[in-house]
């Protein structure tokens, strides 16, 4: 059986939880994943195997877990931001769709290649 603990906020939102200025830059974004991953270990040394992905908007998300850590870009670069049209619901799909990847590439938190199964579905 598979099992994952994941905590996936914005980065508002974890810098919020820390009681740290609202800062979205790439520096602040890591030292705020960073840190509340060491709380869950330090406090919780049982959820040691804890992912934390800080959804980031236009910088992507960045992860701390066991296995690797570092930055996914945004599907959309900074130059095609015009493309993006509404983001209502943005965060929800994202876990969704991370949801669905970890199950299809069973915890692969940097699949490259995808099944098979999923051109058919798109």
């Amino acid at each position: 059986m598979i099992s994952y603990a994941v905590f996936s906020p914005n980065s508002i939102e974890i810098q919020a939880i820390l009681g740290q200025p609202e800062d979205e830059s790439v520096e602040a974004v890591e030292n705020a994943a960073r840190t509340f991953s060491q709380l869950i270990r330090d406090r919780h040394p049982e959820h040691d195997g804890t992912t934390v992905i800080i959804r980031a908007g236009a910088l992507g998300s960045y992860t701390v877990s066991a296995s690797w850590s570092g930055w996914v870009p945004a599907f959309w670069s900074a130059r095609e931001q015009d493309k993006v049209v509404d983001v209502t619901g943005g965060g929800n799909s994202y876990l969704g769709g991370l949801c669905a990847g970890l199950l299809l590439t069973k915890g692969d938190l940097r699949a490259g290649e995808l099944p098979a199964v999923i051109g058919f579905w798109l």
